[in-house]
């Protein structure tokens, strides 16, 4: 019995491979998910890839502080002369963050300012300390004014534990007339001993 091969004519080619690519894309389509089938709100950072949303994505001014993590914005990516006093949480800068010979008289308070210029007079140290004992993973705390009359020129702080390891402190004036300084971190260590904090006061003018 002979059996016959027909040739299969170049029209006849073209079309298969055409249904070919034709359902091959059906099924790829078939397989992607759009956005409608995902569940809003059900995304989260782990299921995105490295770098794989850019701030073009993201819509103007919808980044709040709690979405960043902690340190993740640094000075270089802050643009120079672009923060205002409104940008700076109340008290969080003291006299360690400002370097010497940076502040001018427009950045000292008018009652101070008249009173230097009037002569400096009536020189005290007033003494305030933290009361103990002090808990672990707590903060001291301690605040200290001067005397009616007189204004606060300057505060330090300091304590007199052998431990060396206690966390440093920071100062913050209270208007004119006093400081408060306080633990940055919590107490881990025992027998902490009390903060500190001296405040220079003179006459006012």
């Amino acid at each position: 019995m002979t059996s016959y091969l027909r040739r299969i004519s170049p029209v006849m080619a073209v079309a298969v491979l055409a249904l070919v690519v034709a359902i091959s894309s059906s099924a790829t389509a078939a397989l992607m998910i759009s956005g409608k089938q995902i569940k809003d709100h059900s995304i989260t950072g782990k299921d995105l890839k490295k770098n794989a949303v850019k701030s073009k994505a993201i819509k103007n001014r919808t980044v709040k502080g709690k979405d960043l993590k902690k340190g993740a914005v640094k000075g270089s990516h802050v643009a120079d002369h672009s923060l205002t006093g409104a940008d700076i949480r109340s008290n969080s800068i003291t006299s360690e963050q400002i370097a010497d010979g940076t502040l001018t008289s427009s950045d000292i308070s008018t009652t101070l300012l008249q009173t230097i210029n009037s002569g400096a007079t009536g020189f005290q140290v007033v003494t305030a300390q933290s009361t103990g004992p002090v808990p672990l993973l707590s903060r001291r705390s301690v605040s200290a004014s001067c005397p009616a009359g007189k204004v606060a020129i300057s505060a330090n702080s300091y304590t007199e534990s052998p431990l060396d390891a206690l966390p440093a402190s920071q100062i913050q004036r209270n208007g004119n007339n006093g400081f408060t300084a306080s633990d940055v971190n919590p107490i881990t260590v025992l027998g902490a001993g009390p903060l500190i904090l001296q405040v220079t006061c003179l006459s006012a003018g």
